[in-house]
């Protein structure tokens, strides 16, 4: 009886990380690497204040906003290097953006990518 009872906690403990793992590694790239602002489909002003979860051994970070035609950032409208975990840009041309940061190390080798989001400024 007690094996069962152990074998009925390990399958439903399994059947909870299954669940949540799929979610969890969409929304933060499977890396807890996240864009914290703005909200994904969100609304947001003139002034365009984005952030991000910091990454453990990342130099700098690459900010990189593109138009939705564009979703593989091949030519980014905005891509910026930003040192912090945060960046304010004023004047943004008003439209629907995607955007992404990536996590680099000081010789410029990707360590994350966060997933990507839609906004319209």
């Amino acid at each position: 009886m007690q094996w069962r009872m152990r074998l009925a906690l390990i399958t439903i403990a399994f059947l909870l990380v299954a669940s949540l793992v799929p979610s969890m590694a969409y929304f933060n790239g499977g890396s807890g690497f996240a864009l914290t602002s703005p909200k994904a489909n969100s609304t947001v002003g003139l002034d365009l204040s984005m952030s991000w979860t910091p990454v453990s051994g990342a130099a700098y970070y690459k900010l990189q906003l593109s138009s939705t035609d564009d979703p593989n950032f091949e030519g980014p409208d905005y891509s910026l290097n930003v040192k912090a975990t945060s960046k304010t840009i004023s004047d943004v041309y008003p439209m629907t953006y995607i955007a992404r940061v990536i996590a680099r190390r000081s010789d410029g080798s990707r360590i994350a990518k966060t997933p990507t989001i839609t906004f319209i400024e």
